[in-house]
């Protein structure tokens, strides 16, 4: 073999290998576990900044990670201000073809949520809050039947809320849980004195109640992979 036809095919071996290897970083950069916490908050930061904060639509806001029961970073909030949230879910790009990796639970900025409970024989852990029984609530297009206890305001309306559960309870620093109880009810918690607060029926549960599986006051949202994408 001459020494030309030998430089041809190590040239040949060394570009396949970099064509393989790029590939191989490419299809694994489609997988969120590619990333640490802290990528994962600067990539999402990224996006914010372009698509919300650079158009106007808002002026601040901030990134934090939200844990599971098993104290491991499951998805994003992004706290908006004046007033305004939305949750962020990494999911693996590579079936989704050219979708992106973040999937919003909201980006129009119409999602809203309530307190309630379904009893009041639990004390609440705030109590300034005020809660009525309601049948149904009516918005401006439909009805909801509800037949639970809601926080309402002096004049007996609901308070429908555009802030996170964790702003809304004066959350800052602490570190927050976000359980996922079926399929698209979320449970937003932070502990408190040794146990955990359900941030949206402010009861106080231990970590096994509020992962039985058992009904437990949450807020239904959705991460379609084919919608909502940041």
């Amino acid at each position: 073999m001459t020494n030309k036809k030998a430089i041809k095919i190590t040239a040949l071996l060394v570009a396949f290998a970099c064509v393989a290897v790029a590939l191989a970083i490419g299809f694994a950069s489609c997988n969120p576990d590619f990333y640490s916490t802290e990528q994962h908050m600067g990539r999402i930061s990224k996006r914010v900044q372009e698509r919300f904060i650079d158009t106007g639509r808002y002026q601040f806001y901030s990134v934090y990670p939200l844990y599971d029961e098993n104290d491991e970073v499951s998805h994003f909030l992004v706290e908006f201000e004046p007033s305004w949230h939305m949750v962020v879910e990494p999911q693996d790009a590579l079936p989704l073809l050219f979708k992106r990796m973040y999937v919003c639970n909201d980006l129009d900025g119409y999602s809203r949520w309530y307190r309630y409970r379904e009893t009041l024989s639990v004390p609440c852990y705030d109590e300034s809050i005020h809660w009525e029984w309601k049948d149904e609530i009516d918005y401006p297009n439909y009805t909801e039947q509800v037949e639970k206890w809601v926080e309402t305001d002096s004049a007996g309306e609901i308070i429908n809320r555009a802030e996170s559960p964790y702003k809304a309870a004066g959350v800052k620093n602490d570190e927050k849980l976000f359980l996922i109880e079926g399929k698209e009810m979320f449970i937003p918690a932070v502990q408190r004195d040794g146990m955990y607060l359900n941030l949206v029926s402010m009861e106080l549960y231990n970590l096994d109640e509020l992962v039985s599986g058992e009904h437990i006051p949450g807020i239904y949202m959705g991460f379609p992979p084919d919608a909502n994408n940041l």
